[in-house]
């Protein structure tokens, strides 16, 4: 209270005396009496508060009694020798020490430890806050912080992955552009190598429409990157009523984004071609050779879609060259799967036609015949293209996932009950403490509920898109439930033994 009142006095005048510093340009100073006559009675002010605040009576009633009752302990303690007879447990201590002299304190209580047989060294002490404790909470902090980076820096390998309006979410000039025909024939082949190439050309019908804020550009997004495996995805060429326009191959949200850059506005109707390659189309699958070639992105349709136009009709058309086609196996199919369920099987392929060592597999649909039966119209919510299937060793280049993808991959399955079990086991180690304080008592107390925290964040983070039937669920949800009941356990046992912090 004595600091709080010298204090507030200095402060008082250093903040008048400032005022009327800053405020002195002013004519008012100079004619006005009262700011000369505040800056003095907050200086006469201080003066009283400092003396009141300095002199040797207390400033309250309690003050004076405890003052008194001080000076009373020390003349007792001096007259009866109590640094010499005083015990290590005696409540008198604490004034004996208080009283003499630092060094003569410090070798009083030297003394004490040393006849009683206790540890002088700090670290002895089990309350002290030593490195183990530090590191205990340290590493609490740190469990949840890296939850927190990993979910808000990344996105989990089962999360849904983006649509076609996702990906180009952002990019100018993507609008404009309606495809009302679109027809991407492709060509699997292999060479005397045995190394599988895949080339497509995708021929569109685009009615381009005018006085918009930018100019509209061809725009087209696929997804090369399969199961960790990455295609090799390259725009070999675009061509506008015949002629090469320039364009820009980049990649955005995981997958490959290809967009000319055209300059003035081309308004109207024309013929586009696309035409690019996958130089690594076959993946590794379990006892076969997969090409997985998804011709259009789920959300295809809304990119090709403006006021005046929409698509009509869609074409998709796989050559198979060198006799290749003829170890197709009954695994292959036309792709069902969409971002949500990239797990589920394909579509029988139907009849397919073989001409001269060819075999070519085809749908041929209209936006009219969408709903009837037996139309084959793509899906907008769902990935459209080829799963084929042939036995293993029909492809010499044959890609398999690195270690890293398969890492990533199994992280969302593992990080969830690796932190259960690490929370079921420090409760159960933290439980076990026999000390009021110490390095066993806060592993119970800290660790515990921070592995709850990370789980918690890392749920959201593995299972966001999760349905109520996806695998995920359970394997996040039940070693967060025991997670949960040891913390609750540790935290009620380390209390009745009268744990305290």
């Amino acid at each position: 209270m004595r600091d709080a009142f010298l204090g507030g006095g200095f402060a008082l005048v250093v903040l008048q005396l400032g005022l009327t510093r800053q405020l002195s340009y002013q004519s008012a100073l100079t004619v006005e009496w009262w700011p000369r006559a505040a800056a003095a009675v907050a200086i006469a002010l201080a003066g009283v508060i400092f003396a009141v605040a300095l002199s040797a009576r207390p400033l309250t009633r309690a003050g004076a009694r405890a003052r008194e009752h001080l000076l009373g302990q020390r003349l007792y303690l001096e007259r009866t020798t109590a640094a010499e007879r005083t015990p290590l447990r005696s409540p008198e201590l604490p004034y004996v020490v208080l009283f003499e002299r630092p060094r003569a304190a410090g070798r009083v209580v030297r003394e004490l430890l040393e006849r009683e047989g206790i540890d002088r060294r700090t670290g002895a002490d089990p309350a002290f806050f030593g490195r183990g404790r530090i590191v205990v909470r340290a590493l609490a902090v740190a469990i949840v912080g890296g939850a927190l980076a990993l979910a808000f820096l990344t996105t989990a390998p089962t999360s849904a992955a983006p649509d076609e309006t996702a990906v180009l979410d952002g990019v100018e000039g993507d609008y404009g552009v309606a495809v009302t025909d679109a027809d991407i024939a492709a060509t699997l082949s292999r060479n005397d190598d045995g190394v599988g190439r895949l080339e497509v050309v995708e021929t569109l019908k685009a009615e381009v429409s005018g006085n918009l804020r930018t100019v509209p550009q061809i725009t087209r997004v696929w997804r090369d990157v399969v199961d960790g495996r990455d295609q090799g995805l390259t725009v070999e060429s675009i061509t506008v009523d015949d002629e090469a326009v320039p364009f820009e191959q980049t990649r955005r949200l995981g997958h490959a984004v290809v967009q000319t850059r055209l300059t003035d506005d081309w308004s109207g109707e024309h013929d586009v071609e696309v035409r690019y390659a996958l130089e690594r189309p076959v993946a590794a699958g379990e006892d076969t050779d997969r090409v997985t070639w998804t011709a259009l992105m789920a959300g295809w349709s809304w990119p090709w879609t403006t006021v005046d136009a929409e698509p009509e009709r869609v074409r998709i058309a796989l050559t198979l060259t060198d006799g290749v086609g003829e170890g197709l196996t009954s695994d292959s199919g036309w792709l069902d799967s969409t971002p949500y369920r990239p797990d589920s099987p394909p579509e029988p392929l139907g009849d397919t036609v073989q001409r001269a060592g060819q075999t070519v597999i085809s749908l041929d649909a209209r936006a009219a015949d969408e709903g009837t039966s037996g139309s084959r119209w793509p899906s907008s919510s769902s990935y459209a293209g080829l799963d084929l299937a042939f036995p293993a060793g029909t492809f010499s280049s044959v890609t398999t996932p690195g270690l890293g993808h398969m890492v990533w991959t199994a992280l969302p399955w593992v990080a969830g009950p690796v932190l259960g079990a690490a929370a079921v086991v420090l409760g159960l180690v933290g439980m076990g403490a026999r000390t009021r304080v110490g390095v066993r008592r806060d592993v119970a107390r800290w660790l515990p509920p921070s592995t709850i925290v990370a789980q918690v964040v890392l749920i959201g983070w593995a299972a966001g898109d999760a349905a109520s039937e996806d695998a995920i669920l359970p394997v996040v949800l039940i070693p967060f439930a025991l997670s949960v009941l040891v913390a609750i356990i540790a935290y009620v046992r380390t209390r009745r033994r009268g744990i305290v912090t």
